[in-house]
């Protein structure tokens, strides 16, 4: 796991030190939030979370290739239907996209390409037990498409930003059912913790909308709504966390 850090971040600086800056959105979202862990509790949970988004998008010369890069932290607090269990969950996640992009129309392209996703994260009931947390490790390569569109409205361009990504591979780390943190890292007591997964073990589904209005030359309010659906089911164990939220920000052309 750390080497494939390692590759993600030096890939990173690779492809930015290659392409032509273009610009970076800064977003605030906010939200409902469904969780369940069945390591901690069978029970699933609603509530709300807030999400903080950052991005930054290069555009190659040649405009046929994009880079983009997502920070994405999140935090988010969850009740069971009998209001007597609460689940607290943070996240971050980075995500490094890399898109071949194509002109259809005065306006309108489309992209393809691969993104690769590292999630670090944390389940916390608030009930007391033997074990009342749970990790989240997980890297994970997605197929990726998007499609963008941008127009005159009063003067001003507004563009409309579409994308979806979903699982092809990936590796995550999960403790098995009955397994404490204790036997792992105490004991040693490895049990396949290191889990390869694909789109049957680690159903997941990212979708996000992002409308873009220009207020200045360098600057446009963006609004947008992200469906991002985590799933997992491995080691006996059954895990999602399913986020909807609509953002604000802002997006700076940097050249």
């Amino acid at each position: 796991m750390k080497t494939c850090c390692s590759i993600i971040v030096a890939l990173s600086l690779v492809l930015a030190a290659a392409a032509q800056t273009s610009d970076r959105s800064y977003h605030l979202g906010y939200g409902s939030t469904s969780l369940l862990d069945t390591y901690l509790t069978p029970e699933r949970h609603t509530g709300m979370g807030l999400t903080a988004l950052f991005l930054t998008h290069w555009r190659s010369d040649s405009l046929a290739w994009t880079t983009t890069m997502q920070h994405q932290a999140d935090i988010a607090q969850a009740t069971d239907r009998s209001g007597n269990s609460d689940l607290l969950a943070g996240s971050y996640a980075f995500l490094l996209a890399r898109e071949r992009q194509w002109r259809l129309a005065e306006g309108l392209t489309l992209r393809a390409g691969c993104t690769a996703m590292l999630e670090l994260g944390f389940v916390y009931r608030t009930l007391s037990g033997n074990s009342p947390a749970q990790g989240r490790v997980a890297l994970n390569v997605l197929p990726s498409v998007g499609a963008t569109y941008s127009t005159i409205l009063l003067s001003r361009t507004l563009t409309v930003d579409a994308s979806l990504a979903v699982p092809l591979v990936g590796v995550m780390f999960s403790p098995r059912y009955g397994q404490s943190y204790y036997e792992i890292f105490n004991r040693g007591n490895y049990d396949r913790n290191i889990v390869v997964t694909g789109p049957t073990g680690q159903p997941y589904w990212r979708g996000q909308l992002f409308i873009d209005y220009q207020l200045h030359r360098r600057w446009a309010l963006s609004l947008g709504y992200m469906a991002d659906l985590r799933q997992a089911q491995v080691n006996g164990l059954k895990s999602h966390n399913r986020e909807h939220r609509f953002f604000v920000g802002a997006k700076c052309r940097i050249n």
